[in-house]
């Protein structure tokens, strides 16, 4: 069975298999005897590989694929098996390789790639000057940032005045003091001039 990612054949495949399923959101209706379902699309094909690299050029291989793993790009993915013509390009979502003890040059590995979707062309009437009004607004955060530190200094280094009505507390403890008698002299004043009964 040959199988090739991009450039790389991948040899001494013992098993493969595949993933596919459905996107089903179950909506609840209160009264209602069952769910709703609503199919979302289905979700990119999984292709998962077991196998065995021995060999020469066998680590040299491995290291290749850790290489396209890690760039995360699409490759292109061909394979003589029914179960996944229709799928050209993929991406390697995750590999695992083991070193097999007692047999050198011999690397088992487990692959699983993802059937790569292009996304779709952007929507019609889409800004597309956004990007660059958002690079020009990055652009003065610097600025912003040291006028913010610029304030936040001077702020510090306003002295404290304390609790400005403290001294008034006292001002007023002595007026309300020397009002006191303020009632009493009024009824003398009155009783004094035949105030009105």
């Amino acid at each position: 069975m040959a199988v090739m990612l991009g450039d790389i054949e991948l040899k001494g495949i013992q098993r493969i298999h595949t993933e596919e399923d459905r996107r089903i959101v179950e909506h609840q209706v209160p009264g209602m005897e069952g769910s709703v379902l609503q199919d979302m699309g289905r979700s990119a094909t999984a292709v998962f590989f077991e196998g065995i690299a021995h060999g020469e050029k066998a680590l040299e291989e491995i290291e290749k694929l850790r290489e396209k793993f890690k760039k995360h790009e699409p490759v292109t993915f061909t394979a003589d098996i029914t179960t996944a013509t229709d799928i050209t390009k993929v991406l390697i979502d995750d590999i695992t390789i083991n070193e097999l003890a007692g047999r050198p040059a011999c690397y088992g590995y487990r692959i699983k790639i993802l059937e790569y979707i292009p996304p779709p062309p952007p929507a019609a009437g889409l800004d597309t000057d956004i990007g660059a009004e958002a690079d020009a607004w990055g652009a003065g955060i610097p600025d912003n940032m040291e006028l913010i530190n610029d304030l936040t200094q001077t702020m510090q280094d306003i002295p404290n005045f304390g609790n400005p009505t403290e001294p008034l507390q006292g001002v007023l403890n002595k007026f309300s003091e020397g009002t006191k008698e303020l009632p009493g002299i009024a009824d003398d004043l009155k009783n004094l001039f035949g105030g009105e009964e």
